[in-house]
């Protein structure tokens, strides 16, 4: 076998130290030993004694080889010669003595001169070592594309993570500063309250906070004028962009001049969504974070940071519930414990500063998020009103406290306040306050806290119950199966086609099952990988089934494979529109033995392709619709098939060959045919059509007749003659009557399904006579003329099933059926006249599964109260569609919210609103479908009332 490979490698162009050194590393197979090759061609070193060197023959060698015949003359002139005139001889001596010397080193043969005899001695002349040329290294250029690309996605990778680690740093200087610039802020108001300078106090405040990165300006009033902070210089014709995305996701780009204020963008927010009425919104910058409200209106774009572009989200702020004044003689409740002083505050207070800040530093870390909500309920806290009326006492006592604006040892909210709508505003902050005043306010403060604190405990209480009450569903993830995750990866594997992959699919078929091989086949499907070489690697396991439906790559080759590798096993066989298919490939089903269902719809075959056909004794089924088959070769074939006794089902419609008067009687040979397919033929294109003979058909329970030109007559003589049909469908017959229908209901006892011809008939004379049959399915989709006497007429149908009243003249007087219908299970009502009465003649249906009424204008949600008591909605009703009813309102849906079992919802062009239909979908554990396009969100309900609740 080795030598097989080194020969198959020599061939290659390979040289032999190449091909020895491949065979060497232990590879098996001629492609594993040329990807070794490839890979390691710059540490193959060659032989000893092999050059892999070709050299021309140039002057050098001419010269050398006629000094070499001239030496070999003199040697032959004297037999005998001697070492020492070889030694003192000149360079005429000297030259064969060299070359000799030269070619022995070379690997020449010693040759002896015997007597006179001349032999001729061949020397090549190799050139120094310094001038040789080194063989080129073996290269493969995908090998090199690969390595180049490895390299940019190394290169990309490498900026991505830099660009990363410079953003994590500048972030992370950004929030030390921060942090620092708070602290300072901390420890200067500290050392202030300590010395008891209230005014001082607020001052050092507002300029600390102005040192913060991205603070917002303060009021003049508290602001030192002394060293004013400088403004950006910016030009006045300058422009900025500013990007806002709106509360319903749209986008607006607009450029301002940098002189526009952040007024004028919120009333361009408010301009472009209309929902915004009067709502507080205010106006937030992703990066670096920060919050825009109305109060700062009057800052220009350049004040505010936003130059020369910017993007902005528009918040929608939830209203703050705001606390009851206080009477004067107002006192905190006894249930609420204030906190007490404590010796140990009084000592931290005495701490350096330094000390100090450590500790504070070491108290923010460990608070984490959890000072983040702290922070949120602080600025909630400040928001609230100021009271009238301020409560007078002593000293509150110096709690500790953690957050913006708070000393480790003072009191929460120590100094002056700033309250929003606070007539003493401007008395406050032009003269200073006394210690007393200070103390009263805190006091207040701390009492509105206790408040706030209690509304929003109240308001999590209501909303945390109505979570309980109206769960979030949990949407169920489809996990594949292992077995289907299996086959994907040993389709990956057949499609690789490497050593490797060889090596691990030797024993493919030894271990696979008939279920394993045919889900790994498609997925190679689904790869569009399956060919004639991996469908060969399946040769030792047995498929039972394979479908080629629509497959690009289903060629004549791969049926060859099918039919050499799966003959004995193959029984389910499916090439529809297999449009590259001919003759040579539809050659191979002979092959299949064991063959018991065959589709070539939509396929190019002719009656020539059926004779393939002819040695399938076990075929039950054939699809041959819209194919080129005539009338007289689908005689023939079955004449001669083996399977015309075994034959069950077949399929020729759309078949434009099968035409004429004896369409359907060449097909007597078919004697256990049970199914039937001849829509959309010419087989009735003539009148009086001849018929099969009355015991050919004895096993047919399945008739479609539908577009075809079949006549009255013809139709009442077919009844006649299959007495046994259980389906026939006349669809769009045109030329059968409604005398015609009568007789053939007459003729058709076990009939179960029957479709009518004409949609313009009224069938007030057909309908009484089809309830007496076992009719378990009853289409009048569309029977404009059918009214509700005729549809009174179906009560006596005790085993319908199936029934579709779409577009008939359907009333609340026909629905009063609906009470004898027991067996229902499906029930389509759209476009009738019915109104919320019709709903209550369904009260004691209990099989419903499928219920659908759109476009009944009259419905309203009335009529779903009554539907929520309807015996079959809580636990069989699984598909509802109630789409096009602008009367039903969020009302409806708590009455939908009881049908566990829904996973079909349609509620398109209803009034209900999408939080409310949301909220539903949430609620049914099952419901996978929901339809609530065009719904227009209670505003009917907002025209009129009345119409809604009926």
């Amino acid at each position: 076998m080795n030598s097989d490979i080194r020969a198959s490698l020599l061939n290659c162009g390979f040289s032999l130290s190449q091909a020895r050194a491949a065979i060497e590393a232990g590879n098996l197979t001629v492609e594993a030993a040329t990807e070794w090759i490839f890979d390691n061609a710059a540490t193959i070193e060659p032989r000893a004694g092999h050059s892999n060197t070709l050299r021309l023959r140039n002057e050098t060698d001419d010269t050398f080889e006629a000094e070499l015949q001239q030496a070999l003359k003199a040697s032959v002139a004297e037999p005998q010669p001697q070492p020492q005139s070889t030694e003192a001889s000149g360079s005429t001596a000297t030259e064969p003595t060299a070359s000799t010397l030269a070619a022995t080193a070379h690997g020449a043969p010693d040759e002896t001169i015997v007597g006179a005899k001349k032999i001729k001695i061949n020397i090549v002349k190799s050139q120094p070592s310094s001038h040789v040329v080194p063989p080129l290294p073996l290269n493969s250029r995908f090998k090199d594309e690969a390595l180049e690309a490895q390299n940019n996605a190394r290169v990309l990778e490498a900026n991505r993570r830099a660009e990363k680690v410079k953003k994590d740093k500048a972030m992370e200087r950004l929030a030390r500063q921060r942090t620092l610039n708070a602290f300072k802020e901390d420890q200067e108001a500290r050392k202030l309250r300590s010395q008891g300078g209230a005014g001082a106090s607020s001052s050092v405040t507002a300029s600390a906070a102005a040192a913060m990165p991205g603070a917002l300006p303060q009021p003049m009033e508290s602001v030192s004028t002394s060293n004013p902070a400088p403004q950006p210089s910016t030009p006045a014709s300058a422009k900025t962009m500013v990007q806002i995305r709106l509360k319903n996701g749209s986008v607006l780009k607009k450029s301002l001049d940098c002189t526009s204020t952040l007024k004028d963008l919120f009333d361009i927010a408010r301009a472009e969504d209309g929902h915004l009425g009067n709502a507080d919104i205010s106006l937030i910058q992703p990066f670096p974070r920060r919050e825009f409200t109305s109060i700062e209106g009057s800052l220009t774009l350049v004040e505010a940071g936003l130059v020369p572009s910017c993007s902005l989200n528009v918040f929608v702020q939830a209203p703050i519930v705001a606390p009851q004044p206080l009477a004067p003689s107002a006192r905190l409740s006894d249930d609420i414990e204030m906190e007490e002083p404590s010796s140990d505050d009084d000592d931290e207070q005495q701490q350096p500063a330094s000390e100090e800040n450590d500790e504070s530093m070491d108290e923010d870390n460990e608070a984490g998020d959890e000072s983040n909500d702290e922070d949120d309920q602080d600025d909630m806290m400040h928001a609230l009103p100021v009271l009238g009326h301020l409560p007078h006492g002593g000293n509150p006592p110096a709690g500790r406290g953690r957050g913006r604006g708070r000393g480790r040892g003072g009191m929460a909210f120590a100094g002056v306040g700033h309250a929003l709508g606070s007539s003493s505003l401007s008395a406050s902050a032009e003269q200073p306050t006394t210690e007393t005043s200070t103390a009263d306010q805190d006091t207040d403060r701390r009492q509105r806290i206790l408040e706030a604190m209690a509304h929003r405990a109240k308001d999590q209480g209501s909303s945390t119950a109505e979570a309980v009450q109206t769960p979030k569903k949990i949407r169920e993830r489809m996990v594949p199966s292992l077995q289907s995750l299996c086959s994907y990866e040993v389709a990956v594997m057949l499609t690789s086609r490497s050593a490797a992959s060889a090596q691990h699919l030797k024993l493919l078929g030894d271990n696979l099952g008939s279920q394993a091989a045919e889900s790994i086949v498609r997925e190679l499907i689904k790869l569009n990988q399956l060919d004639q070489l991996s469908f060969k690697r399946f040769f030792r396991c047995s498929l039972v089934n394979i479908v080629l439906d629509g497959y690009s790559r289903a060629t004549d080759s791969l049926l060859d494979a099918v039919g050499s590798c799966q003959s004995r096993s193959l029984m389910y066989l499916s090439l529809k529109s297999c449009t590259f298919l001919t003759d040579a490939g539809f050659s191979n089903i002979a092959r299949l033995e064991e063959l018991d269902f065959l589709d070539l719809s939509h396929c190019r075959i002719t009656d020539k392709t059926l004779a393939f056909t002819l040695n399938l004794p076990n075929l039950s089924t054939l699809h041959l619709s819209s194919t080129k088959i005539t009338t007289g070769g689908l005689a023939k074939t079955i004449a001669d098939a083996a399977w015309s006794t075994t034959l069950q089902t077949l399929d020729v419609s759309y078949c434009k060959g099968i035409a004429g008067r004896n369409a359907l009687s060449s097909l007597q040979g078919l004697t256990n045919l049970q199914k039937l397919l001849l829509n959309n033929t010419d087989a009735f294109g003539e009148p009086g059509v001849l018929l099969p003979a009355a015991s050919t058909f004895q096993e047919l329970v399945h008739l479609d007749l539908a577009w075809t030109r079949v006549c009255s007559q013809d139709a009442v003589a077919l009844a006649g003659v299959l007495g046994t049909l259980e389906f026939l469908n006349l669809s769009s017959c045109v030329n059968v009557d409604t005398h015609a229908l009568e007789q053939c209901v007459t003729r058709l006892p076990s009939l179960q399904t029957l479709r009518f011809p004409n949609r313009e008939h009224d069938l007030r004379s057909v309908l009484p006579m089809a309830a007496s049959l076992p009719l378990v399915e009853l289409d009048l989709t569309g029977f404009l003329f059918v009214t509700d006497e005729a549809i009174l007429t179906l009560e006596a149908a005790q085993h319908l099933q199936i029934l579709s009243l779409t577009g008939t003249k359907l009333t609340d007087i026909g629905a009063a059926v609906f009470v004898h219908l027991s067996s229902l299970k499906e029930l389509s009502l759209g476009r009738t006249s019915i109104s919320d009465k019709a709903i209550e003649y369904m009260r004691d249906l209990a099989r419903i599964e499928t219920l659908s009424m759109p476009h009944c204008g009259r419905l309203t949600t009335k009529g779903m109260n009554s539907l929520g008591r309807c015996a079959f909605f809580t636990l069989n009703l699984k598909r509802l569609h109630l789409g096009e009813n602008p009367f039903i309102h969020d009302e409806a849906l708590l009455v939908l919210a009881r049908a566990l079992e829904l996973t079909s919802l349609n509620l398109q062009n209803t009034d209900v609103t999408e939080a409310k239909a949301l909220q539903l979908q949430n609620s049914l554990p099952h419901l996978t479908q929901l339809n609530i396009q065009g719904i227009t969100n209670g505003a009917v309900y907002e025209e009129n009332p009345r119409a809604i609740v009926g």
